[in-house]
């Protein structure tokens, strides 16, 4: 599996293995963390990383919900508006 770079260039690449096991890590973390059955927001870019966390999410029985990063410097201040619970932003996954 690929990430490509303006769709041409391959950015990074992992293969299925790689993938589930990192996926596994990951819903382990969530587990331990005692987020089974609760939501998380994902704040990734594009790519693998958010696709090895999505997997881990769903492998944890997490639901992961997807929101694009903040693209310029201004727009950190709208992510800060989402409605969250304390309990529920959990980062280092």
């Amino acid at each position: 599996m690929s990430s490509l770079k303006d769709g041409e260039d391959a950015e990074e690449s992992l293969t299925y293995r790689e993938l589930h096991e990192t996926a596994c890590r990951r819903a382990a973390a969530l587990t331990a963390a005692g987020l089974t059955g609760r939501n998380a927001v994902l704040m990734y870019p594009s790519g693998l990383e958010f696709v090895r966390t999505l997997l881990g999410c769903m492998y944890g029985r997490v639901v992961g919900a997807p929101v694009q990063p903040p693209r310029r410097r201004r727009g950190g201040a709208a992510a800060l508006n989402l409605p969250l619970d304390r309990g529920h932003l959990e980062t280092g996954i």
